[in-house]
């Protein structure tokens, strides 16, 4: 089984980013308990309108320690924060592989098409 996990916010929501940078990274580390063989997050803030993915095969208590993962953050949450709207949606996943390789990073969540 995987852990999921998922954050809306509207743009009225006083949600100062260090509180959901912390949330977020909460959510992952209990997520984790349901696979560590890869990881990764969506998030789509209301600002650039623009959907922000990463995803490594990597447990989410490595990704969230990333060099990558904190541009990912900078890059999906700072239009959002400096333009004073804070609506935006994010949706993560930590995969226990049952079928498909995790090396394969298509086969990681989240998916895009």
């Amino acid at each position: 089984m995987c852990g999921i996990f998922g954050i809306l916010a509207k743009a009225e929501a006083d949600l100062p980013r260090p509180l959901l940078e912390s949330a977020i990274r909460e959510l992952f580390i209990l997520s984790e308990t349901r696979g560590k063989e890869s990881s990764g997050i969506a998030v789509r803030g209301s600002a650039d309108r623009t959907l922000h993915v990463t995803k490594d095969d990597i447990p989410a208590s490595e990704l969230i320690r990333s060099a990558e993962y904190r541009r990912f953050l900078d890059k999906a949450l700072g239009p959002s924060y400096s333009d004073g709207q804070r609506e935006l949606a994010a949706i993560a996943h930590s995969r226990l592989v049952t079928n498909g390789s995790q090396e394969n990073n298509t086969n990681n969540q989240p998916c895009i098409k």
